[in-house]
């Protein structure tokens, strides 16, 4: 496992970018930090913060702090409507009223809330799921975690749908070129994708599926297996 920045260090390069956000090219402001460090520990740092979304490289190069809002078409919605859309397709984790239709969420969206703002366990389980049952457009959902620094974690993600669709004979092979190019712009960083907050139980008991990429969680192929209905 690569040795993380201390978050001392981040936390310079965050407040630093904050000031000079969308002004500077990562070179740039690397000249502009408050302390000098080595540009490979300061790419570490960029690739931390780009993986977890705190910032984000926009078109002109240049670095620029975001927040999870409307600016890159993140509603904001409640758990109900979680609830509400995995029922819409198809997963039923309680019993609720028919949904109003301009609560449906784009699928490709769902996944990316769960992911960011609902990081439940079982929510997370009927991901693979929602894959298999529904039809996703790829290029929307890689656009989406590029964007939002989810590469590793839809991939993984992605990885277990295709195990369990092996398994119960249905057919996502139209999602192989995404699966291939998750694969190859795999970030580097280790990112932790479970509620514990135990990094060193959780660098021992990690399940290999997840270190392959770069991930730090519980989950288990048979977990998705199992929820799936």
């Amino acid at each position: 496992m690569s040795t993380q920045p201390r978050l001392s260090t981040i936390e310079m390069v965050k407040e630093t970018i904050s000031r000079h956000s969308g002004d500077y090219s990562r070179y740039q402001l690397w000249k502009k930090l408050p302390k000098k460090m080595m540009y490979q520990t300061y790419g570490k740092v960029l690739e931390y913060l780009l993986a977890n979304n705190e910032i984000v490289l926009k078109d002109n190069r240049k670095l620029e702090c975001i927040t999870i809002n409307e600016e890159l078409g993140l509603k904001a919605i409640d758990r109900e409507t979680i609830l509400h859309n995995l029922s819409h397709y198809g997963y039923d984790l309680i019993s609720l009223k028919r949904l109003r239709k301009n609560n449906i969420l784009p699928i490709e969206e769902l996944i990316i809330q769960i992911l960011i703002r609902f990081p439940e366990a079982r929510f997370i389980e009927a991901i693979p799921i929602l894959i298999i049952k529904n039809r996703i457009d790829a290029f929307e959902l890689y656009r989406k975690a590029y964007d939002y620094g989810l590469l590793n974690k839809i991939g993984f993600l992605l990885e277990m749908s295709f195990r369990i669709a092996r398994k119960k004979g249905r057919n996502i092979s139209y999602l192989s070129s995404l699966l291939r190019q998750l694969k190859s712009k795999k970030q580097a960083t280790i990112q932790r994708f479970s509620t514990l907050n135990d990094e060193s139980f959780l660098g021992k008991n990690t399940p290999q599926e997840m270190r392959n990429w770069n991930l730090l969680g519980m989950f288990s192929i048979s977990d998705f297996q199992e929820a799936y209905l």
